[in-house]
């Protein structure tokens, strides 16, 4: 029972973790089917080869995020991800 609880710790860790690649500021959590989508179609093709700046794909609408928007949010998240703020040093420091 023990392993079984780790287990669904480990799972709902990592879906919050991945939740936050669907999330983008200034957009609603309707827009969250749009972004899981374009992430798909982005990534299937070769070199960004669907990537359109000051648009996206298929059903894209002045209320969904650009490509731009898309992917400067995920290189965004992923370095919060993997390397998060220490917390304390020059960085925190107001200039």
């Amino acid at each position: 029972a023990t392993h079984a609880v780790e287990a669904d710790r480990a799972i709902a860790h990592q879906h919050a973790k991945l939740s936050r690649f669907l999330k983008l500021g200034g957009f609603g959590d309707e827009t969250k089917p749009y972004v899981r989508s374009r992430i798909a179609e982005l990534a299937s093709g070769r070199c960004l080869c669907e990537y359109v700046w000051d648009g996206g794909g298929s059903g894209w609408s002045d209320s969904l995020p650009t490509d731009a928007d898309l992917l400067v949010h995920l290189f965004a998240t992923y370095l919060d991800l993997v390397a998060p703020p220490s917390g304390g040093g020059a960085a925190a420091k107001p200039p």
